[in-house]
């Protein structure tokens, strides 16, 4: 089981992290998997965490007022994986979005706050498309090892579940980047400082490696 996860590894970073075949060996992505290998998954989960919060208080900044903290209940639902930093955030500002909707001019606090949620409600839900094909992969080897050599399993697998993964990939990607510059015209559109965008996107490429080292320290080491 464990070539088998070794073998599907390669084909849910694919999706995660923004890579092919062609480039898995990227200088960038071979620190992220190397990381993952060396690091232990609290560090890993410590870094994405910090990653968000960054983002987060680079998003507060530019508003006029910030969104709330988390509460202490949501810190003690996280730590026992009750629940993620990425579903409470969408949950905080989806909270702030619905607090001005009731206002008839746009501001950028809201407008700002609804694309938030909007990226976070994506995550959560390709993150676990993602999860859900490691599942399907491995159900589909154990479907088909009793019939097959090992190496012809697993290459049968990896080439059955590679476009499912890349279409994954770059369904996430136009989604993700269509939200951004959508996000980029509503705050051009009555003259709104678009500063924020860099960090938006500078997040997601982050989250994406460190996603790459959290499932090279689950499946590879």
């Amino acid at each position: 089981m464990k070539k088998l996860l070794i073998a599907l590894t390669a084909l849910s970073v694919l999706f995660i992290s923004a890579i092919t075949f062609v480039t898995v060996w990227q200088e960038d992505n071979i620190e992220s998997i190397l990381m993952g290998i060396m690091e232990n998954s609290e560090e890993i989960e410590r870094q994405r965490n910090d990653n968000q919060i960054k983002l987060v208080n680079d998003v507060n900044t530019y508003m006029e007022i910030p969104v709330r903290e988390i509460t202490e209940e949501e810190k003690e639902l996280i730590e026992k994986g009750e629940t993620t930093v990425t579903d409470v955030y969408q949950k905080i500002f989806e909270e702030k979005s619905e607090e001005h909707k009731t206002e008839e001019t746009p501001n950028k606090d809201e407008i700002v706050s609804r694309y938030m949620a909007e990226l976070y409600r994506l995550q959560n839900e390709f993150t676990a498309r993602a999860e859900a094909t490691i599942r399907q992969g491995a159900n589909y080897y154990e479907g088909i090892k009793d019939h097959e050599q090992d190496a012809e399993a697993r290459a049968e697998t990896i080439s059955h579940f590679t476009p499912v993964v890349r279409n994954l990939e770059s369904e996430c990607d136009a989604k993700v980047e269509a939200l951004i510059k959508r996000l980029e015209e509503e705050l051009r559109s009555f003259g709104a400082d678009t500063s924020i965008i860099a960090s938006i996107r500078a997040t997601y490429a982050n989250e994406k490696q460190l996603k790459l080292s959290y499932y090279a320290n689950k499946y590879l080491k």
